[in-house]
């Protein structure tokens, strides 16, 4: 399993809740990490690696650890590609500012946390589930919007 970022599985769900307190141990939203899919799946998991390239005549994924650079080459019988989705960022003046942040994983969730803790008033777009989380939890830490 390769996975680009360096988190396998969390609680997408949870995230709101961590940053307003209501989940006060980032540990309790990672559901499982890449040494108990090995355990439990006897899975190579590795993180922080991106696939770069795929030669399906020999079967094989050219890999490369985002870490040093390093690049090698895994052999495959069936390969599934799952490679996710990016946060729709609507096409708004000043959406690129350092100050507009996603929130889609445990690192967004980190840099949010610490970004709120500096604020006294935040802006949410979006009214989905976690957009509606987000605003529960950010007026739970006392931040006005």
């Amino acid at each position: 399993m390769i996975e680009r970022g360096p988190d396998v599985s969390f609680a997408n769900c949870g995230l709101p809740y961590q940053i307003g307190g209501e989940i006060p141990d980032r540990a309790e939203l990672a559901i499982q990490t890449p040494e108990s899919l090995r355990a439990l799946l006897n899975l190579d998991v590795r993180t922080l690696t991106e696939a770069v390239a795929i030669n399906r005549a020999n079967k094989q994924v050219r890999v490369r650890s985002l870490a040093d650079g390093a690049e090698s080459v895994i052999a495959y019988d069936n390969l599934i590609l799952a490679p996710g989705a990016g946060p729709l960022r609507p096409p708004l003046p000043g959406i690129d500012s350092p100050l507009v942040h996603t929130l889609q994983n445990l690192h967004d969730m980190d840099r949010i946390k610490s970004a709120a803790a500096a604020v006294d008033h935040v802006a949410i777009i979006g009214a989905g589930f976690i957009g509606l989380e987000m605003a529960e939890q950010l007026h739970a830490i006392g931040k006005k919007s």
